[in-house]
């Protein structure tokens, strides 16, 4: 069973999950390399042409990407979340903390292509 809840708005007030940090970023000198990796690969969800964390920046809603870290309870394991309006709609990528592996993409607020399983 996928440990991920079903949608991104559920995961955000889910007590299995602890929000251990949150900012909103518009410029891509906000993000260290790794997280401007992983805003990258969430772009390419909607832009499949984005090369840098600066040109994803420049076609999202409002210019606007959060990046939350949270705390799986019951794993102590940490995910970084990289989110963002596209459309009127939220999208994004769930990672695994400090990698670019995803644990599961946020798709029209659907959590999708869970990886993230109870062992």
């Amino acid at each position: 069973t996928c440990l991920l809840s079903e949608d991104w708005l559920a995961m955000r007030s889910d007590p299995a999950f602890l929000r251990t940090a949150t900012r909103t970023v518009t410029a891509a000198s906000q993000l260290n390399a790794l997280e401007a990796q992983q805003a990258v690969s969430a772009f390419r969800d909607s832009y499949d042409d984005v090369t840098t964390a600066a040109d994803g920046l420049s076609r999202i809603d409002n210019g606007e990407l959060g990046v939350h870290t949270y705390r799986h309870g019951a794993t102590g394991r940490d995910l970084t979340v990289v989110e963002y309006g596209a459309g009127d709609t939220s999208v994004g990528a769930i990672y695994y903390a400090g990698t670019t592996n995803r644990a599961g993409s946020i798709n029209d607020l659907f959590i999708e292509s869970c990886t993230f399983f109870a062992d």
